[in-house]
């Protein structure tokens, strides 16, 4: 038979769990478009939980919802004659908007994970806002990687990260020589990892290749059987060009195309005035845009990863031109010359 003391937590629980419910049905069937009056949510606590409670009880509720949510920003709106709905949720609206076009767009996670995640993010909104985004069904239709391990292989890299430990895995390239795949898929890389960049939709892991002695970018969602080693991480200051650390930020506005080559100050002249915004979306921070006062010419100024700076020149060949470095020129050109000998 209960003890005194047995019912007095019996009790404490009940009313725990109570108040999670009522937070759950506002959380559910309330926004400032929904309200719902205090015999509804009692009607609701009822049919959905077997929960049986005075309006008494759901006053006391919303009370504590409104104390213990206050550092969250959450916030239960509740006049006796328009009803309650819960005003300050964790997240906006258009901020969970904004992580799951993160998730949708995302080439780095399979469909099934893809609307697994957005399926999770959605449970911060009303019923009704959820609708808004239906699209998330259409996520299977995108290109994406069908790797099932990525958020595994993720949660081991920040382990590494996190203990400073160096990793062992395999590496997933494609080649049409069979043996030559079968070799390559079973080949082991020893790194040490430093930290992890989303860039364009894929996810990299910043490493060092314990081969070498420069720094590394492994797409997350090729990486296999990753194995956390007993062994300490190279330093990253002992590293060629790194040796006062690494700025992660400027080290992504760099590396536009995640590519691990030498970083360069080069100069590129613009040729039509359209491109000057593609230049600061692509390089941001490390662009200095200017206008010759002579000839109106534009100019760019900007630093990065020299094959990046190649590859973004030629992506928008017919409207830029790189003026410097020359040795940069003189890739550009024979990269040019090799295409226009396919096209002739």
């Amino acid at each position: 038979m209960p003890t005194k003391g047995t019912k007095a937590i019996f009790s404490g629980q009940r009313k725990k769990y109570t108040l999670f419910r009522v937070f759950e049905i506002l959380n559910e069937f309330s926004d400032e478009n929904h309200h719902l009056k205090h015999t509804q949510i009692k009607e609701k606590l009822s049919v959905l939980y077997g929960l049986n409670v005075e309006r008494k009880t759901i006053r006391e509720c919303i009370d504590d919802i409104n104390y213990l949510g206050a550092p969250y920003g959450i916030e239960v709106y509740s006049e006796k004659n328009d009803g309650a709905f819960l005003l300050g949720r964790r997240f906006e609206k258009s901020e969970i908007g904004f992580l799951i076009d993160a998730v949708f767009s995302s080439k780095s996670i399979g469909q099934k994970q893809a609307q697994e995640l957005t399926e999770k993010l959605q449970q911060f909104l009303s019923r009704y806002d959820k609708k808004t985004f239906n699209y998330i069904a259409k996520s299977g239709e995108l290109t994406r990687t069908k790797s099932k391990q990525v958020f595994f292989n993720i949660d081991v890299l920040l382990e590494a990260i996190d203990k400073n430990k160096k990793i062992r895995f395999n590496y997933n390239r494609f080649y049409f020589d069979e043996q030559k795949n079968e070799k390559m898929k079973s080949r082991k890389l020893v790194a040490s990892p430093y930290f992890l960049i989303n860039n364009q939709g894929s996810y990299y892991l910043v490493c060092n290749n314990n081969y070498f002695d420069d720094i590394a970018n492994y797409k997350i969602e090729r990486m296999a059987n990753i194995e956390l080693l007993d062994e300490d991480i190279k330093p990253i200051k002992s590293l060629k060009g790194y040796e006062n650390g690494i700025d992660i930020a400027k080290y992504a506005n760099e590396n536009i195309y995640m590519f691990s080559s030498k970083t360069i100050d080069a100069k590129i002249r613009i040729e039509n005035e359209y491109i000057v915004s593609y230049v600061q979306d692509w390089f941001g921070g490390n662009a200095r845009i200017y206008q010759n006062k002579t000839d109106g010419t534009i100019y760019a100024d900007i630093h990065g990863d020299e094959q990046a700076i190649v590859y973004w020149c030629l992506q928008y060949g017919e409207s830029i031109e790189l003026v410097e470095p020359q040795s940069t020129r003189e890739k550009i050109k024979e990269i040019v010359d090799k295409m226009t000998r396919k096209y002739i």
